[in-house]
């Protein structure tokens, strides 16, 4: 049985920025990658342990697509909720 997958407001915004960022100077780019990220979370549904660990917070996971890490946190229940997507380069996001 599948996981449930449920969006945090910060990860949606975070989306919209990352596609919003790419897409002033590539907008098929911008597609792409947020098709991508969008893909990447789904497949969580089937895999929802397949993220590593954060060494910082062991309740806490990624997965990485690019320099985009998908920060999440599987439930009890199973549910994977999405946190935050961040650019690795901006170092960590704060995490509520």
């Amino acid at each position: 049985m599948d996981s449930r997958i449920v969006w945090s407001d910060d990860a949606l915004s975070d989306l919209r920025d990352v596609a919003e960022y790419i897409g002033r100077d590539r907008p098929s780019t911008a597609l792409r990658i947020g098709a991508a990220l969008i893909d990447d979370v789904e497949r969580l549904a089937s895999f929802p342990e397949s993220g590593r660990r954060v060494p910082d917070d062991p309740n806490l996971r990624e997965i990485v697509h690019r320099q985009w890490r998908v920060f999440y946190r599987l439930e009890p229940d199973r549910t994977v909720t999405i946190l935050r997507i961040w650019h690795a380069a901006r170092g960590e996001p704060p995490i509520s």
